[in-house]
């Protein structure tokens, strides 16, 4: 007859214990008290790292973000190369003030390497990406995923 979380909260421990045996008995009237000392476990890797932030002011050029974006690829180089997590997918994003979201991305051959080469990638999406956005640009983010481990040594048909 225990239909509700309220249901089997009302019930003693030993009632519980007798209907359903010792550990799944507890584990219920804990459970339906709030209470789980068992540690919080991510079962998931991430497939994509990104950070999107709201501008001072509305932007209509490469000039008025490039220092924002340069801090922000800084923080997400060292939240994902920085860490083992090297990338071949790379996107930049932009909402405009009318709320209308745009986005340039590129997938790469071999992973990106050196955070140079990311900055070098960033640039170029956005040169494409203001080129034909719907400007000005009210939000602005960097999106990385496909992620692999450290790159190796090239082989011919990379290049």
């Amino acid at each position: 007859g225990l239909k509700t979380i309220q249901d089997v909260r009302l019930q003693s421990r030993n009632e519980l214990i007798s209907f359903f045996g010792a550990t799944r008995g507890s584990m219920l009237f804990n459970y339906s008290r709030g209470i789980d000392e068992s540690p919080l476990e991510s079962a998931r890797d991430r497939k994509q790292h990104s950070k999107l932030w709201t501008l001072s002011r509305d932007a209509h050029s490469w000039s008025e973000i490039e220092d924002a974006v340069s801090a922000a690829a800084n923080e997400l180089w060292a939240d994902t190369a920085g860490k083992g997590q090297f990338f071949t997918q790379l996107g930049v994003i932009g909402i405009s003030f009318k709320l209308v979201q745009s986005t340039k991305s590129k997938t790469l051959l071999v992973p990106c390497s050196t955070r140079e080469q990311f900055w070098n990638e960033i640039q170029s999406l956005f040169a494409d990406f203001f080129s034909t956005a719907d400007l000005p640009l009210r939000r602005v983010g960097l999106r990385v995923g496909g992620f692999s481990s450290a790159p190796k040594q090239k082989r011919l048909g990379d290049f």
